[in-house]
């Protein structure tokens, strides 16, 4: 299931350090079934009786709903909503989004106080821009650019524009993001990113 492609760790939920872990390819062997290699993010912790073994938590397994959208081919931590837990941002930068003509999605997971796993109804989902750009093929925290107490994140979109590639940055939020978005809702990558960092941005430059 390609497990390890992405790593990241951290207090997600309380004071246990979880270890997680992409499998963009993991779901049913079964090309019939709906959960076909849609993917998968795992969370481990330390075993409290050896101290060095990693023990998995399956219950806090998150699943991708699509074939070949490489659900959990990147990952990256960030407090967007700035409480006391951290966020997970999500890749599945191999997205179809068939007749609108966007590719690429990152799924931003909060935490809430008392909650011991991620559920969809706490998220948002940002779509890219471009079919085939790889929206979300790389991504990380970048601080907290804006000084509101809330971080920043930054999206990678590589294929974008037939290749010279972009970079999109958010600003995060009570709502996981800057933009009033409610949580639960797909928002587009262009509608809410702050920048849209292009290489010809880059090029007139040098």
């Amino acid at each position: 299931g390609l497990m390890g492609i992405a790593v990241t760790s951290g207090k997600f939920f309380d004071d246990q350090v979880y270890y997680v872990s992409g499998a963009p390819h993991a779901g049913s062997d079964d090309s019939m079934e709906s959960s076909y290699r849609t993917g998968r993010v795992f969370f481990f912790h330390k075993d409290s009786s050896t101290g060095s073994r990693f023990v998995p938590e399956e219950r806090k397994t998150l699943y991708g709903q699509e074939f070949g959208a490489g659900f959990g081919y990147s990952l990256a931590k960030v407090n967007a909503n700035g409480d006391n837990h951290l966020d997970l941002l999500v890749g599945a930068p191999f997205r179809d989004g068939g007749k609108t003509g966007r590719g690429g999605a990152v799924y931003l997971f909060l935490s809430r106080d008392n909650m011991m796993k991620f559920h969809e109804v706490n998220s948002v989902v940002i779509l890219g821009r471009q079919l085939a750009s790889q929206f979300g093929l790389s991504m990380t925290s970048i601080g907290d650019l804006n000084m509101d107490r809330y971080e920043d994140f930054a999206i990678g979109a590589p294929y974008e524009d037939n290749g010279s590639g972009t970079v999109y940055v958010f600003f995060g939020g009570a709502y996981g993001l800057k933009s009033p978005t409610p949580i639960g809702r797909v928002v587009n990558a262009e509608d809410v990113a702050v920048q849209i960092i292009k290489s010809a941005d880059i090029s007139q430059q040098m």
